[in-house]
């Protein structure tokens, strides 16, 4: 199977001529481009699986990740949420946020099988892989 590429005009993968079907995913980024107008953003999939988050236990992260909006959230994390999101809506593994800086690790004791990747200070992003889909994604202070 292949990925879903945000903002492409053909699949990487696609077979040449192949056609491009646009869609929007279920759940999607809306992106400010100026004051009062916003973008949603699609996919362009071929013959491809959309992966993606399917489920959130932190109610401001989830409202963030679908409509923008930073109540719920820390202001100051926002620009780095948005990254996290984006990379996690389109991995299948936990092994696809290894990032520099988000120092991707799994959690240990009564919490093994869960991943974690660091927001700023001690604020992390946690979620869990069924499959090639994230899910329980939580934003969490850990001390």
């Amino acid at each position: 199977m292949g990925r879903a590429w945000l903002g492409c005009p053909a699949a990487p993968n696609a077979a040449p001529g192949a056609d491009a079907l646009q869609l929007t995913l279920r759940f999607s980024f809306r992106a400010r481009l100026r004051r009062g107008v916003r973008c949603l953003v699609t996919c362009c999939v071929t013959g491809y699986t959309a992966y993606m988050i399917i489920g959130f236990k932190h109610k401001g992260l989830e409202r963030f990740f679908l409509r923008g909006t930073k109540a719920g959230i820390q202001p100051g994390h926002a620009a780095r949420l948005r990254l996290i999101l984006a990379r996690l809506h389109a991995s299948t593994r936990p092994q696809d946020m290894h990032l520099p800086g988000l120092d991707l690790h799994e959690l240990k004791g009564d919490r093994q099988g869960t991943w974690a990747v660091k927001v700023s200070g001690n604020w992390q992003v946690t979620f869990v892989f069924r499959g090639e889909d994230a899910e329980s994604v939580d934003y969490e202070d850990y001390h």
